[in-house]
């Protein structure tokens, strides 16, 4: 069977406009003897052709035949980075392993990990998403980061947990970003249901990637919009299996909101608490999955005696656009544990990340950030531990 590639009709609706208003460009040239409002007119068509073509720019490279449209996206990106005290590696997520012992070794040190890739496709009622990156074995590998599809309000593939919180966070440079919530992708079915125009609530069953997990993760959501105000609530349920092989339970639940209470201002905040849940929150890679196992870790999803460990959390982030090319952002989360049965001297009580963010977009599909992290936890011994980190990176959209 014969396939075709075709302009979209939106590239032909933005050729014919661009031709249109060119030509009525020139013909308001000729005019200017005759108007004086003539030089506003074709500067404001110009600007409209401008608009028109940044549009198109915008939705990547479209390829449409036989019933299916697709839309290609991605881009290329290079990051740097220095840390004043403990090497962290390409991100943040180091620091959940670092304890008063470790030794000091700041590091300078740069990567393309976050290059990505991905395609978006629909037909009809249907829709998926497949996309990419290479944070893959801790980076340099290739691995998954979507692949579901859409179908009547059903989801079925790998995409964000139904548990995460609702909206992006700022920008920020470092890959893993502030304490304060979920936010990781997972295979799961998902249903979601419209209550009313501004109500959709959402259900999943998902794969809990512990390994220790009992089954799998089940999760809640209502989200509510009000203008451009979101809030969202989830619940999640999980199963664990302490070292004894026994089943423990573990639950968690969030609210987060979005808001852009003025001009070129967006204001986000999570708080999250939870019992076994350590291991599914930011940082959880430094969560093991019982206090007393052969080897340690900075924090435990069961106690000694068998009981989940409580965690409570918060998070928010607040941007602005100074101009159209220039945002500034200030980020900040803290997770607190609960003391437990088995804790150690080493294991952390408390952790917290501050970010100030700047990013410039020279161009459209350019895209320039420096940021400045501080990180600091405290141990249930007493002992407190910082480190300060500078990132940079440039990426290229297309």
């Amino acid at each position: 069977m014969s396939r075709h590639l075709q302009r979209t009709k939106g590239e032909e609706l933005v050729r014919k406009e661009k031709g249109g208003l060119l030509g009525c460009c020139a013909f308001i040239g000729l005019m200017t003897a005759s108007s004086g409002a003539s030089a506003q007119s074709l500067a404001e068509l110009e600007a409209r052709v401008a608009q028109l073509e940044a549009e198109k720019e915008k939705k990547g490279l479209v390829v449409s035949g036989s019933g299916m449209d697709l839309t290609f996206y991605g881009y290329v990106r290079a990051d740097i980075y220095a840390d004043s005290k403990y090497n962290m590696g390409p991100n943040n997520l180091g620091f959940a392993n670092i304890t008063s012992e470790s030794p000091e070794d700041g590091k300078f040190g740069a990567h393309a990990y976050q290059t990505r890739i991905g395609v978006k496709g629909s037909t009809g009622d249907f829709r998926f998403n497949f996309e990419g990156d290479f944070y893959g074995s801790g980076g340099g590998s290739f691995r998954i980061r979507h692949a579901y599809g859409e179908y009547a309000g059903w989801l079925l593939g790998q995409t964000w947990s139904n548990w995460n919180a609702d909206g992006n966070p700022a920008a920020m440079v470092d890959f893993n970003g502030v304490p304060g919530g979920a936010g990781y992708r997972a295979m799961q079915i998902r249903y979601t249901h419209a209550v009313s125009d501004a109500l959709t609530a959402s259900a999943s069953i998902e794969d809990d990637y512990a390994s220790y997990k009992s089954r799998p993760l089940l999760t809640g959501a209502l989200r509510y919009t009000q203008g451009d105000t979101v809030y969202k609530l989830t619940v999640a349920s999980r199963g664990l299996e302490d070292l004894a092989g026994d089943d423990v339970s573990g639950w968690g639940a969030s609210l987060s909101a979005v808001a852009k209470p003025w001009e070129g201002g967006t204001v986000r905040g999570v708080y999250v608490i939870g019992e076994g849940v350590s291991s599914l929150l930011n940082y959880g890679n430094g969560i093991g999955q019982q206090a007393g196992q052969s080897t340690f870790k900075s924090g435990y999803d069961i106690d000694a005696n068998g009981d989940p460990v409580r965690i409570s959390g918060y998070g928010f982030d607040i941007a602005h656009a100074i101009t159209p090319k220039l945002e500034l952002s200030v980020s900040y989360g803290h997770y607190d544990y609960d003391d437990f049965a088995g804790m150690e001297a080493l294991s952390v009580k408390d952790i917290s990340t501050g970010f100030l963010t700047a990013r410039y977009k020279p161009a459209d599909n350019l895209l320039l950030a420096i940021e400045y992290q501080r990180l600091q936890r405290k141990e249930f011994g007493g002992a407190k531990v910082d480190n300060d980190r500078v990132n940079a990176m440039a990426q290229f959209s297309f």
